[in-house]
């Protein structure tokens, strides 16, 4: 799941909750409801969770990524200068972009982590 996707949904979700929500108090006294309320209530919020924690452990990656790029981008700094200073003159081209902090949109965990066995014995992610 990725991080954009995983924003998106937790959004999506928390406006489903809310909905689900104003139809049960709607729905209080007025006979046998369609759905079931709680369940229903139960599982989107069990699914928010775990779009939670996905999107902890994306952030946390980013973060150990962030600052990796960045020990990575203050080296070619440093050689730069040191270049730069040998030749006595600006390096030609560009210069190296610093790293963006937090998660890219293209950031992702898999959601299910479960593995399946087929009849062959190789293993399967679902």
């Amino acid at each position: 799941m990725s991080w954009d996707y995983a924003c998106k949904l937790q959004e999506q979700l928390k406006e489903e909750v809310a909905a689900l929500l104003a139809k049960a108090e709607n729905e209080l006294g007025q006979g046998e409801p369609e759905i079931d309320i709680p369940q229903e209530l139960q599982r989107r919020q069990a699914r928010l969770e775990k779009i939670g924690q996905i999107k902890g452990e994306i952030e946390q990656r980013a973060q150990a990524r962030y600052e990796q790029e960045k020990a990575e981008y203050e080296s070619k700094l440093a050689e730069r200068a040191a270049k730069e200073k040998a030749r006595g003159r600006k390096l030609g081209g560009r210069a190296p972009q610093a790293p963006q902090p937090g998660p890219q949109s293209k950031d992702s965990r898999e959601f299910h982590r479960f593995r399946v066995t087929d009849h062959a014995g190789f293993w399967r992610r679902f």
